[in-house]
């Protein structure tokens, strides 16, 4: 319960609750009640803020009886300066009933709790609750303890805040012996002036602050377990954190080497700023890495446990869309295995990233995409090798997320995709290899850059991949890579002429099946199927071929149409040519097809399949093939094209098609 103005009624708070006057600022609480119940306590927490003027705080006036059970602790907040001296009222009532007490929460300097039958307060002295010193140093030892009058007001006491600043010696390192210290609270404020300070470490519940434009050091062991806060400049640690929560505000840095640690069951990191894990950490807390708005914040991971314990796992906000990406990189060799990457893109671009040359990482992990927006895995170094998964056990998950593969390097995803209807975006001039099976996304584009298949169906069949993008420049490319892929369709968009193609290739056999159901085309301007690729057709739409290929697998036409407009050709070097089933094989042209090609139909009274020839083609081929038979060498076409041999079971159209080579006998077909 918090806040100011006026409750009515009475209140009774359960054990465990907390009462909040002023909350978001001072000011008080007033409960209008005059009962003998008007505020009931058991055992629950005030939190009350001291202000910068004298005698003014978070209050709550109680009208009626204040019921005290158990103990109520109070936790105080002051201004950095400190609270002035005086008598801070933080409670009254018209009585009290009750066997409780109330408690600091710690020992605050110069300041005493008192309560009476009306009252609860503070009695602040000297120089304020949160009287700071300074460190002064000696220039020789610069050794931190209790005895040595190295601090403003000479002797450090525990339980003081403290700064060090540009006015105390930075040289040599601060050395805290023989015994941890437990400030209430460590600021390191320098312009020029960087400190290290290491030994016996800092304890107990403070926090660090380092603010100002210079760096600090922490080496030694700190068990301190408030907020690690860096506000401004450098801090590096090469020491260990144990129990403390890191955060890298923007602008600012932070560095672990090797020898560094973090850890704490609850203690988590939190980079809004430049920052690089490079120790064996063991921290359970979660790792964030950007915040809406701010782009370009980058975490390098440089050890294969840099991001502690794997139960809650890290996540990349996505900052400003207008910018760039915020982002985890992994160094060189590093592996991360068994934590969760969440790319949160809603606000922006989130990206898991290798930019460390010519070497590989991996993060052997599920990777879930949190939202719709630009969800990058990108290897930035030409010839090093991002790997996604260490195998299809591993996933990249998202209801209908896309994900976009980045780089001039390699990336390899070995993790099983499940983004839905989300698709694969294939950009810039490096190479993605799609590896594992069952892999379940939509639509999918080669802007730039390749994509090779890893085995057989990598791909849902259920896809249309478009390759190229209008006014780019590079190639763009599915390799099949020497396996079989079936598709619902390919599509290619029109570069400017002397630009970049669209190629599909394969260096050793493979098939590609389009299986389509619309119509679809692909052979705009720098546009062609090459290598050993057999085309099978599919489906009862349209494939319109207008490029020039030069794939050396068969061409099968098993149902639908596979046509070749005026200038298009199949590949140079396909020799087999079947069109079988209910296939239409259509010609616009009479260049289409090799000369030396074998062109077979079925026969034996199956009458659907057919060749279509345009007006004014004449297609020369070595040899015709059907009813199990060679034919003969002439024209072969339909009624109305003037061929030598008619046949309006076998062709359509008005053109015509010429054999030049004949064989004798009956060619059986086992199957």
């Amino acid at each position: 319960m918090g806040g100011s103005g006026t409750v009515n009624g009475a209140v009774a708070l359960t054990a465990g609750g907390t009462l909040t006057p002023g909350s978001g600022g001072v000011g008080t609480l007033t409960l209008t009640d005059t009962g003998a119940a008007a505020l009931t306590l058991n055992g629950n927490r005030l939190a009350c803020d001291l202000s910068g003027t004298a005698e003014v705080c978070d209050r709550v006036d109680v009208a009626g009886t204040l019921v005290l059970n158990g103990v109520t602790t109070i936790s105080l907040s002051c201004p950095p300066t400190g609270a002035p001296p005086g008598v801070y009222t933080v409670m009254t009532y018209a009585a009290k009933t009750g066997s409780g007490n109330f408690v600091l929460d710690r020992t605050y300097p110069n300041t005493a709790l008192g309560m009476d039958d009306t009252h609860v307060y503070l009695t602040v002295t000297g120089a304020g609750a949160f009287d700071s010193l300074v460190w002064a140093g000696d220039g020789a030892a610069n050794v931190w303890d209790t005895a040595t009058a190295n601090w403003s007001a000479g002797v450090y006491s525990d339980n003081t805040r403290v700064v060090f600043d540009d006015t105390g010696s930075d040289s040599p390192a601060v050395t805290i012996a023989p015994a941890a210290v437990a400030p209430y609270a460590v600021v390191v404020d320098t312009a020029t002036k960087s400190y290290t300070i290491g030994g016996a470490g800092i304890t107990g519940a403070c926090g660090l602050t380092k603010t100002g434009a210079a760096g600090l050091t922490l080496a030694g062991t700190h068990a301190y377990t408030g907020v690690t806060d860096v506000q401004a400049g450098s801090l590096t640690l090469n020491g260990a954190l144990d129990g403390s929560s890191l955060t890298v505000a923007h602008g600012a840095a932070f560095s672990e080497t090797a020898s560094g640690t973090i850890a704490g069951a609850t203690a988590g990191v939190t980079c809004i700023g430049a920052a690089t894990l490079a120790g064996a950490n063991t921290y359970g807390g979660e790792t964030v890495v950007g915040v809406a708005g701010i782009s370009n914040i980058t975490l390098t991971v440089g050890h294969n446990q840099a991001l502690g314990s794997t139960a809650v796992g890290t996540r990349v906000i996505g900052g400003t869309p207008a910018n760039f990406n915020n982002s985890v990189a992994l160094a060189n060799g590093v592996t991360v295995s068994g934590e969760t990457l969440t790319l949160d893109s809603a606000t922006g671009r989130a990206r898991l990233v290798y930019s460390a040359g010519s070497g590989s990482a991996m993060w052997d992990g599920d990777i879930v995409l949190s939202s719709g927006g630009a969800n990058y895995l990108s290897c930035d170094s030409s010839g090093g090798t991002l790997f996604v998964g260490a195998s299809a056990e591993d996933t990249v998950s998202g209801a209908n997320r896309g994900i976009s593969v980045r780089g001039s390097g390699t990336t390899v995803i070995n993790s099983t995709l499940q983004i839905g209807t989300g698709g694969i975006t294939r950009d810039d001039p490096g190479t993605c290899l799609l590896n594992a099976a069952a892999h379940q996304f939509g639509n999918s584009t080669i802007n730039q850059g390749t994509l090779r298949l890893g085995a057989d169906n990598v791909m849902p069949h259920t896809i249309v991949v478009t390759i190229g993008k209008s006014g780019n420049t590079a190639d763009a490319t599915l390799d099949l890579n020497g396996h079989d892929q079936r598709l619902a369709g390919v599509a290619d968009m029109h570069y400017a002429a002397g630009n970049g193609k669209q190629l599909i290739v394969s260096d050793t056999p493979a098939t590609l099946t389009i299986s389509n159901e619309t119509a679809r085309s692909f052979g705009l301007a720098g546009s062609a199927i090459e290598g050993a690729v057999t085309l099978v057709k599919l489906g009862s739409g349209t494939l319109t071929l207008t490029g020039t290929n030069s794939y050396s697998g068969a061409t099968v036409v098993s149902s639908g149409t596979l046509a070749v407009s005026a200038g298009g050709t199949l590949g140079a070097n396909t020799l087999q040519i079947a069109v079988d089933g209910t296939g239409t094989l259509a010609l616009s042209t009479s260049d289409a097809l090799s000369d030396q090609a074998v062109v077979s139909m079925p026969g034996f009274g199956v009458a659907s399949a057919k060749i279509q020839l345009a007006a004014g083609v004449e297609e020369t081929v070595g040899w015709l093939l059907y009813d199990g038979k060679f034919k003969s060498v002439g024209t072969y076409g339909a009624t109305g094209s003037g061929a030598d041999h008619i046949d309006d079971t076998h062709f359509s159209g008005s053109g015509r098609l010429r054999v030049v080579n004949s064989k004798s006998g009956l060619i059986m077909s086992l199957r």
